[in-house]
């Protein structure tokens, strides 16, 4: 019997072959959960913020810089400005109400997830076609920019 053929050998050769192990402790999920803090909002708002800054936040008649993926209950994209690549701005004041009262509750540069209860969003009727009536909302947001 050679060394290649002794059982000791081919033992040592399968576990060189095995994936390390991964460190107490380390996430073993196929992607990383994401850590987030939770926003006190009003009238069923939930805001979950992903990272805190100490940047400036948006007065109610301020003009935001925004990039956001809006996405239905069902996980449907409505809207996203992600895949366009660009950031929208536009003025707080003409937002949905949820986006009116969980914007300023962030600072520039964070970005979080806002939950939109239907009468906080688009309401009964909604926005045909992309937004049925009644519909809750979520975005993911990244507060670029106040002007």
């Amino acid at each position: 019997m050679t060394l290649r053929q002794s059982p000791l050998f081919l033992l040592a050769a399968a576990l060189l072959c095995l994936p390390a192990s991964p460190a107490l402790g380390d996430d073993l999920s196929p992607e990383p959960r994401r850590k987030f803090t939770r926003v006190l909002a009003p009238d069923g708002i939930q805001i979950r913020r992903y990272n805190k800054t100490d940047g400036p936040s948006p007065a109610k008649n301020d003009r935001v810089v925004v990039h956001y993926h809006g996405t239905l209950e069902n996980g449907k994209v409505f809207d996203t400005t992600r895949r366009r690549g660009r950031a929208v701005a536009m003025r707080l004041d003409g937002a949905i109400p949820c986006w009116k009262k969980a914007l300023p509750r962030l600072r520039v540069g964070e970005r979080a997830q806002i939950v939109c209860p239907a009468e906080e969003a688009y309401g009964a009727k909604g926005s045909p076609p992309a937004i049925p009536g009644g519909a809750r909302l979520t975005f993911e947001v990244e507060l670029v920019g106040i002007h």
